[in-house]
């Protein structure tokens, strides 16, 4: 079987009817570059809370003067900050974080042992392939909700591909791909076992 980035970047090309070496395929390589970044974060936020008890951040954390906390997030590692130069970007947090009593609250999926289950119905989106991993990998690690993904059909065509690419998750029963149009989708909207929707 070809690689999984191959057949996606076919997949993509084949479905929106252009070739190679255009601008089309750099779309669906950039798409599996954001899908391998998400990858590559999510790893690194786990090994950091096997380590640490919560994912470090990587930049510097201050306090505005009015108290709000501010985590500086870009440039992530080297890697971004050779690829962009210059570039920064900071989260300002909701007035009520405070340093104190442990600091920045993360990971609050984790800390907290007693929580019920839940499914979340994550409806793939039809204008960037690369956002539907994202999204259900954010319910799986972050949220830690399993997932039912309803591939639109516009790039329903994704959805074998996704489940190869995925098959770890699908074969322990966290992650299942769904298809269908309206009607499958507002079928599995109401579903009384679906109590999340993205």
């Amino acid at each position: 079987m070809p690689k999984i980035e191959k057949r996606w970047v076919a997949a993509g090309l084949a479905a929106k009817d252009t070739h190679t070496e255009s601008m089309a395929e750099g779309e669906e390589w950039y798409s599996l570059t954001v899908v391998y970044k998400n990858i590559r974060f999510l790893r690194k936020a786990l090994q950091d809370m096997m380590r640490f008890g919560k994912p470090r951040i990587p930049g510097k954390v201050t306090t505005r003067p009015n108290g709000q906390v501010v985590a500086q997030v870009v440039p992530y590692d080297w890697k971004e900050a050779v690829a962009l130069p210059g570039m920064h970007a900071e989260v300002w947090m909701d007035p009520s974080v405070s340093l104190r009593n442990g600091g920045i609250p993360q990971a609050s999926f984790y800390q907290n042992q007693d929580q019920k289950g839940r499914v979340c119905l994550v409806l793939g989106a039809g204008n960037f392939g690369g956002l539907i991993p994202g999204d259900f990998m954010y319910k799986l690690f972050v949220e830690g909700q399993v997932v039912a993904v309803k591939m639109n059909p516009v790039n329903a065509y994704l959805g074998p591909i996704i489940e190869d690419g995925f098959k770890a998750l699908v074969n322990a029963g966290f992650l299942q791909i769904l298809f269908g149009d309206a009607p499958e989708g507002a079928y599995l909207s109401r579903h009384p076992d679906v109590d999340t929707i993205h």
